[in-house]
């Protein structure tokens, strides 16, 4: 735990420590007026992890930093995201800003910088942090080359914005450790190869960036990462006014990973153009059928988040079986970002409609607003149901459930800070703690019901 330097404070360090983890970002500044001791806990957390979205902002916190090194000491995280429609802000002046700041944030772990239409390499060059995590919306040139073989810990990549040409001056030794990229095809097909990537999120939004030779180079190039690759997610979105493309184009223009990538464990495509329909579910269970390996499936359409009743008509277990026939190594399927899983367990298919179900069942049939002992003084000579199991089993089995569906319906835990978590959010750990979840939850539920006889 950080100790600060100074007066002894009137309250103990582990009060002040409790307060400032609560307290939200104006109240730390005002934290930081307080005497030195109460001002030096609040620094520690308000520099911790800065997040600036306005320029004004961005320049004070920057100037602040270039100043005092030990508040750049402190920075863990730092996400800059300034919208090109709020103006122009990348001058040579603001370049050398940005520069002084990082070479004084010793100790950060994740870097965004989201200036589109900016070429600033030059300006990352010399920063003595090993960062984990970088997503950068700019312009590509040679000084970003440089500043990866700088980086060697990188390990999370994403990268928006111009790549045209592609950066083929990508050295063979920078990036060792990258594990997770997302950005464009043909930036995927230079960053991987040689790399332990293990994660591929591929972001389309332009008919140019999406053609099956360019699918087919990325696909190729994934062949090649010594990861090896077990994760592909597809995020694909029409631009205002243009034609989008039909379903059977865009699965088309995939047949080149089950082509080259026959063993990946999880893919993820995110299509918003279309319903979900069951035409196109005819086209994508063909489409799953080339994997052999494959254990988790996430399919999101545009009505699948938008309109979840026609979800419920589709009665997913039902949908996700004739899914699991065509690729039998199917372990979890996803129609929406809103719903969980439907898991595959001990040989059948497992929604959380069969969850809530069987709780309902449950609460009814042990009476479970009522304990053991508050029943057993009654004169009601006509036991309750849950008097046929001990006590003990009941604890535990309900200890069991009530820890499956914590974990169920809490939100998945990210790794890092901004960069780290969407690219961890659907990665296969995570969806293999889900399915154990889901798993364990229906165990517990079946045993609860099946000791009542």
């Amino acid at each position: 735990m950080y100790e600060p330097r100074g007066a002894s404070p009137t309250l103990p360090l582990e009060i002040l420590h409790i307060i400032a983890v609560h307290a939200d970002g104006h109240s730390l500044t005002q934290l930081c007026l307080a005497n030195s001791v109460v001002g030096d806990v609040a620094a520690f957390y308000l520099y911790m992890d800065l997040r600036l979205r306005e320029p004004i902002t961005v320049v004070k916190c920057l100037k602040t930093i270039s100043k005092h090194p030990e508040l750049g000491r402190r920075v863990r995280v730092l996400s800059i995201h300034l919208l090109p429609e709020v103006g122009p802000h990348f001058t040579i002046g603001f370049g050398r800003l940005l520069r002084y700041a990082l070479h004084n944030v010793t100790q950060l772990i994740s870097l965004e910088l989201i200036l589109y239409g900016h070429r600033f390499g030059r300006y990352l060059l010399g920063c003595p942090a090993r960062i984990k995590n970088v997503s950068l919306a700019c312009d590509w040139d040679a000084d970003l080359d440089v500043w990866f073989r700088e980086q060697p810990a990188i390990q999370r990549l994403v990268f928006h914005g111009n790549s045209h040409p592609a950066p083929t001056s990508l050295h063979p030794s920078a990036l060792p450790e990258l594990q997770c990229i997302f950005a464009q095809p043909s930036v995927i097909s230079h960053f991987v190869p040689g790399r332990p990537v293990k994660r591929v999120f591929i972001t389309v939004d332009h008919p140019r960036v999406f053609s099956g030779p360019a699918m087919e180079a990325m696909a190729r190039s994934c062949k090649w990462s010594t990861g090896p690759v077990n994760a592909v997610y597809l995020i694909h979105s029409t631009p205002a006014g243009a034609q989008p493309l039909l379903p059977a184009e865009i699965l088309a223009r995939l047949s080149s990973i089950p082509q080259h990538l026959p063993g990946l464990t999880k893919l993820s495509l995110q299509v918003r153009s279309y319903s979900f329909e069951e035409p196109l579910c005819d086209m994508l269970r063909d489409f799953v059928a080339g994997f052999g390996q494959l254990q988790y499936l996430d399919f999101f359409t545009k009505k699948g988040d938008d309109e979840e009743s026609e979800l419920e008509v589709l009665k997913l277990p039902e949908l996700a079986r004739s899914f699991g026939e065509r690729c039998p190594s199917l372990r979890a399927i996803r129609f929406s970002m809103k719903s969980p899983f439907t898991v595959r367990s001990s040989g059948e298919w497992i929604g959380l409609q069969d969850i809530e179900r069987l709780c309902e069942v449950v609460y009814k049939t042990f009476d479970l607003e009522d304990s053991v002992d508050r029943t057993a003084g009654q004169n009601d000579p006509t036991p309750s149901r849950s008097a046929f199991i001990t006590p003990e089993l009941r604890e535990e089995l309900l200890n069991d459930l009530e820890t499956s569906l914590l974990r169920i319906s809490m939100p998945l835990g990210y790794q890092g800070a901004t960069v780290a978590r969407a690219l961890d959010v659907m990665s296969p750990e995570s969806d293999a703690d889900m399915v154990v979840a889901i798993t364990l939850a229906y165990r517990a539920l079946r045993r609860l019901l099946d000791s009542a006889g």
